[in-house]
């Protein structure tokens, strides 16, 4: 238990080292935000342009679906202040540079952790995706009570935890093609952005692969469809949401085991 406690504390105060060091220089990271916010921007953008065409996505309308946007945003501002270490693992075992993180005190998977910290980024990503569920709340007329004000915290985490395993996951196949151009883990994180429009506008094979295989409907379809009233909440809504994060984990966790089995030193 003393041990958790350590690493734990460990790990907030690298994170924080991190975020602390990219305000030494205040002007590039304004840039930094700036453009990381563009770039989501042009979602929305894309989003204005969908809805000025059509009035509904499979009975979704347009405040509905920037709702959705949200959900996945908000986790993946988070992922990228505090979990963006294994965006760095290509580079790492590519380069012969992972055999350091093996030699360090600490367990391998906090120091690949806390190797980076995108806060520009995490924080123009996380800061757009409150913003559009306080616009979409107030379009949609929502009601906030305490149990559905519960649940949205409770998938803000589960998401959060269900990105940061997705992004692990897809990182440490680079155990197996250890390059560092490998485009899986931007295949795979790009996956999010289908996971930004509702599960029922895809077919099933989609919607079969974004609930089980890269879970990313777990982080904003599923929750929106709870908190935007279309399903009811309930015990088995926290259950599911919980679930899912957990069971992601163990799986993203699963993999980079194996693959550290797998890594040979380059002195070998």
């Amino acid at each position: 238990m003393k041990d958790w406690k350590r690493w734990i504390s460990l790990y907030v105060r690298l994170i924080f080292l991190h975020i602390r060091s990219q305000f030494e220089f205040p002007g590039d990271f304004w840039i930094g935000v700036l453009g990381s916010a563009l770039k989501q921007v042009t979602g929305l953008i894309f989003l204005g342009a969908l809805f000025a065409h059509i009035p509904a996505i499979a009975g979704w309308s347009r405040w509905q679906v920037a709702f959705l946007f949200a959900m996945i945003l908000i986790p993946q501002g988070i992922a990228d202040v505090a979990a963006a270490g294994p965006w760095t693992l290509r580079t790492l075992v590519s380069h012969g540079a992972f055999d350091r993180v093996l030699l360090s005190p600490a367990p391998p998977l906090l120091v690949v952790l806390t190797k980076i910290s995108n806060f520009h980024q995490g924080a123009a990503t996380g800061l757009l995706g409150v913003a559009l569920v306080m616009v979409s709340s107030a379009h949609l007329h929502l009601a906030w009570d305490v149990a559905h004000a519960m649940y949205f915290g409770c998938a803000l985490i589960s998401g959060t935890v269900i990105v940061s395993a997705v992004n692990l996951a897809a990182n440490s196949y680079v155990f197996w093609e250890p390059t560092p151009t490998s485009a899986v883990p931007f295949f795979v994180n790009n996956i999010a952005e289908i996971a930004k429009f509702p599960m029922s506008a895809y077919g099933k094979t989609v919607q079969f692969a974004l609930t089980y295989i890269v879970p990313f409907a777990a982080v904003s379809y599923y929750p929106g469809r709870i908190l935007l009233g279309k399903s009811p909440l309930n015990l088995g809504a926290f259950a599911y949401t919980l679930f899912m994060a957990l069971a992601t984990s163990i799986v993203a966790y699963g993999i980079w085991t194996r693959g550290l089995r797998r890594y040979q030193s380059t002195g070998h």
